[in-house]
């Protein structure tokens, strides 16, 4: 399957999903970006959650290599939020019946990490935080995100034709849930205020 075609197909749901993210506006405040942090988190913990029983073997390695809820609740605990943490991940997940709608809704996932190069580096400014500290999620792989985001691609690209709907398909549910969990979710309960 070609990528572009799958870019394509969900470039809608992607813009409406950025929509939810308001977090490289000039005046970000710290509260407005530990609720999106948050909210991030409850898409991120289901699709996890999930994959981790739903994963077609030969892409288990993958899976495992890119989770990434760990790197939120790293940046929690940095900025001090003390809320119920367990409660966040709890979000119904979409139905994915096939290899390839599960591949589809893990290109929603590592496409973020493109993105989140930018996010981080505009946090750290605004915010005034120490790079990966308060923002590890959206440094990601690091100087690996690139060979990480190619090498899925790769993989994407090894997908017939005949199945590219339900790639299609996949990505689709899961820009619909990232769009619910980021319009949805609860703000923080408390936090600490802790600065990195």
């Amino acid at each position: 399957m070609d990528p572009l075609k799958l870019r394509e197909a969900t470039a809608d749901l992607h813009a409406q999903t950025e929509e939810g993210v308001p977090l490289m506006k000039p005046d970000l405040t710290l509260t407005e970006y530990v609720s999106v942090l948050q909210r991030f988190y409850r898409a991120v913990a289901a699709w996890e959650n999930w994959a981790e029983t739903h994963v077609p073997e030969q892409w288990r390695a993958m899976f495992e290599q890119r989770r990434r809820s760990r790197l939120l609740l790293d940046d929690f605990h940095a900025l001090g939020v003390t809320s119920d943490e367990d409660s966040w991940g709890e979000v119904p997940f979409p139905v994915l019946e096939t290899d390839a709608s599960f591949l589809g809704a893990m290109y929603v996932v590592e496409g973020s990490t493109l993105g989140g190069q930018y996010i981080a580096r505009h946090v750290e400014e605004v915010l005034n935080f120490t790079p990966g500290v308060g923002d590890a999620y959206f440094r990601g792989y690091g100087e690996s995100t690139g060979a990480m985001w190619k090498e899925f691609r790769t993989v994407v690209t090894t997908i017939d034709d005949a199945d590219s709907d339900q790639v299609i398909d996949g990505a689709r549910k899961m820009f619909g849930m990232f769009a619910r969990c980021l319009k949805e979710g609860r703000t923080v309960d408390a936090w600490a205020g802790a600065r990195p």
